[in-house]
């Protein structure tokens, strides 16, 4: 009777054990949450279950699960619209009477009240009695983890919080079939295509046996090639610099070039080597090229033949050949600074006091330039190894701080020697500043270009600012006094530096005429790029680990991205007011920036193909989520204004790195175009809810940015490519057509190999969705 009696207690308590897991569990697994269903995973049956929790998207059942106390708190039709894992935890012995939670979050006081008073009949007067030193900010883990899309940091007037928590969480599901959907229509046979391409134009260099200095001997026999103008040689204008390149100079570098030949057929190309008229043009060339850049390095004035370092001569001529517009004229400047590299790591092994030359910084700065834009991948990152060697002897000259400079100028009694003496140290003093300045912009735009760090901090930049360009065009001591005196007569105690003017963008204004303005707004804007990248490397750094959510991290982000865009905002209202004649320039590097700060853009180019198929599909969700955000809209804003900056600009400026800046605003507009949701707000689309991107900021453009109201669309540039005027961004393919034949087209040296592959890298993207679309030419608005 004994054993019956304890074997009829298991029974039963074994039967009251499965009544309450199945209560628990509530339906069977052929009735799982939506997400597992749709996914046809297997679902563990918890009221959140474990893969819903897992992915962070909303558990959603047909059929409620048992044990959910919320739903009986709430009216009839909300039960199906609440996400489950929002209910009241149930209190535990460790949680105090004031310490109420929503869910598995803790709340913030006064944010807790609002929710459960939409969400439970509970008593406020709990969360009237926390006093606020009670408050527990370190356990608030996730709590604004909704999607960037809602800003819980602001409180606007009819803010409902739990009916945005509610919207946002129940788009997940119809966000991931979204997902599912861009996944197949980018998996075509085009991806192999742009993978290549990515590999060609801005992928790794995988070393070869044959890749090395001699292959290149073939391209010095440019004589035979040239023809008898010499127009393909680059522009020319003889009023910059009238000295003329002696035989002995091409007698110099020809016995460099044959004692470093490694073939043995170089004979032939050493007998049609270019003749002393092509290179003394080539010289010329550079010097004209050189004299209008923003950042002006070699003083052009004081710059003598006889007296300049052989190094720095081939590096000017290999510098304006590489800017022809002849394919063989490049490859010979290519060919030519092969054996640059090799007479400057020689002559810096038998004498290392040629570290603190100027003139053989100014031959590596060159090699490091044409290098790092050739378009070739090996010259490209052998480039970056010899700028960390520019960079560290810089450094270690001590060039980036104040003290090395005695700012000379000049005063109303000083003549003649005691002039001179002024003027040439002022000189050699200006060429080092121009040099630190103009390594610090390469480094700044071979970042964005790679999406690396720069080897340059803006904060040990405390050297002066540069001077006036008319100063630094000076042809005479005399005259820099006379330009001098004229733009201001008196010295100022402390010359203003770098740092200065981030930590006040407004000072750039009060600058006197004596220092280069523009050079110096160019140089704030790219130590704000130094800023954004590393605002941008922090956020996915921490949102890898899933850190990025707490409430410190939120506020740290947002403080740093609101600092970020005053810094933008004041630098723009500076030249924009004074009617600055760079704007366009300025306009652009300002668009790409901004455009940076608000686009994953490391993740586009994943998307894209970058790193293969398997990891551009891992970036999918991500992109889907944030193209559905403002900041998408805010990127997608300043992506087109680089694109309309790029249209007025002159040929002229439009070189190598805005080459890149053209690319990274296209693949930004295209990324937008293919998994952004369907425009809401409109029905139609007439030319009241068209919104042109690539034109002047507008109601309708703020509209679309923090709205979402309109048809976004950019211009076609006039070209008569299409029918229309207009190019739906939505409409891919004919996108980039528009975008290649409108903007890329314009660059003067669009015969380059940089250039060149990447218009290779968009003609391969905007090929992607080819097949998918089906909208050949008829993407016009």
């Amino acid at each position: 009777m004994l054993s019956r009696h304890v074997s009829h207690r298991h029974q039963n308590a074994s039967r009251r054990e499965n009544q309450v897991r199945y209560a628990r569990s509530g339906p069977r697994a052929s009735q799982a949450c939506q997400a597992c269903a749709s996914a046809k995973a297997r679902c563990d049956n918890g009221v959140q279950c474990k893969r819903c929790t897992r992915r962070r998207i909303t558990c959603i059942r047909q059929h409620p699960v048992l044990g959910s106390s919320i739903e009986t708190d709430l009216p009839q039709d909300d039960r199906s619209q609440l996400p489950v894992y929002l209910s009241p935890a149930v209190s535990d012995s460790r949680n105090s009477p004031t310490r109420a939670s929503f869910g598995e979050f803790p709340l913030i006081p006064g944010t807790q009240m609002a929710i459960a008073s939409q969400t439970s009949a509970s008593d406020p007067s709990d969360e009237t009695s926390i006093p606020p030193t009670q408050w527990d900010f370190s356990t608030m883990h996730n709590l604004f983890d909704f999607g960037s899309d809602i800003d819980f940091l602001r409180n606007e007037p009819g803010d409902n919080l739990h009916a945005s928590i509610t919207h946002f969480l129940a788009k997940e599901p119809e966000l991931m079939s979204s997902t599912t959907s861009i996944v197949s229509k980018l998996n075509g046979s085009a991806s192999d295509i742009v993978f290549d391409a990515f590999q060609q134009s801005v992928g790794r260099w995988t070393p070869k046996r044959h890749h090395y200095r001699a292959v290149q001997e073939h391209h010095l026999s440019l004589g035979r090639m040239v023809p008898s103008k010499l127009d393909c040689l680059g522009a020319c204008d003889l009023q910059v610099f009238t000295e003329v390149l002696p035989p002995s100079i091409r007698d110099q570098i020809l016995s460099l070039i044959v004692r470093s030949c490694e073939n043995d057929d170089f004979m032939n190309a050493i007998s049609a080597f270019p003749t002393v008229e092509i290179l003394d043009r080539l010289l010329k060339s550079f010097f004209t090229q050189h004299a209008s850049l923003t950042d002006s390095w070699i003083h052009i004035p004081t710059f003598q033949i006889p007296n300049a370092r052989l190094e720095l001569l081939i590096a000017c001529i290999a510098g304006a050949a590489v800017m022809s517009p002849s394919r063989p004229v490049q490859n010979f400047g290519l060919a030519i600074q092969e054996f640059l590299v090799f007479q400057l790591w020689s002559m810096s092994e038998k004498s290392n006091d040629l570290i603190r030359d100027l003139q053989f910084l100014q031959a590596v700065a060159l090699h490091v330039e044409i290098a790092l834009w050739s378009g070739v991948k090996r010259k490209m990152e052998w480039a970056r190894s010899f700028l960390n060697i520019l960079i560290n002897s810089i450094r270690g000259g001590n060039h980036f701080r104040r003290t090395s400079y005695s700012n000379p100028f000049p005063d109303p009694d000083d003549e003649s020697e005691v002039l001179e003496a002024k003027w040439k140290q002022w000189v050699q003093e200006e060429s080092f500043k121009r040099l630190v300045y103009h390594a610090y912009v390469h480094c700044s735009q071979e970042s964005i270009f790679t999406s690396g760090t720069t080897p340059i901090s803006y904060s040990e930049l405390s050297l002066p600012l540069p001077q006036a360009r008319k100063l630094w065009f000076a042809k005479s001591s005399q005259e820099w006094k006379d330009i001098y005196l004229k733009l201001e007569g008196t010295s100022q105690s402390r010359p203003p530096c770098l740092p200065d003017l981030l930590a006040d963008p407004r000072a750039s204004k009060g600058l006197s005429p004596t220092y280069d303005i523009h050079l110096s707004q160019i140089s704030v804007l790219y130590a704000v790029s130094s800023m954004i990248r590393r605002y941008r490397q922090d956020k996915s750094v921490f949102s890898a680990k899933g850190h990025s959510d707490t409430r410190v991290n939120v506020l740290s982000d947002e403080a740093q991205l609101q600092q970020i865009l005053h810094i933008l905002t004041e630098i723009k209202s500076n030249y924009e007011t004074e009617e600055h004649p760079y704007s366009t320039e300025l306009n652009l590097i300002h668009g790409l920036l901004t455009m940076h700060l608000f686009a994953p853009f490391d993740q586009m180019e994943s998307a894209a193909g970058r790193e293969g198929q398997i990891e551009a599909q891992r970036t999918y969700p991500i992109l889907k989520q944030w193209t559905q955000t403002d900041h998408a809209r805010q990127a997608v804003w300043h992506a087109s204004q680089v694109v309309r900056a790029a249209r007025m600009l002159p040929p002229d400026y439009l070189l190598r790195f805005y080459a890149v800046a053209a690319y990274h605003a296209s693949l930004c507009l295209w990324i937008y175009g293919v998994f952004s949701p369907e425009t809401t707000g409109f029905t139609s689309m007439d030319h009241n809810n068209v919104v042109v991107l690539d034109d002047e900021e507008s109601i309708k453009s703020q509209r679309w940015i923090n709205q979402n109201r309109g048809f976004p669309v950019i211009s076609n540039g006039g070209d008569g490519l299409l029918n229309g005027d207009t190019v739906q961004i939505r409409s891919t393919q004919t996108l980039i057509h528009t975008l290649l034949q409108s903007v890329l087209s314009r660059f003067s040296e669009k015969s380059s190999l940089l250039v060149q592959n990447i218009i290779i890298l968009m003609r391969a993207i905007g090929n992607i969705c080819q097949n998918a679309e089906g909208e050949g030419d008829n993407g016009g608005g």
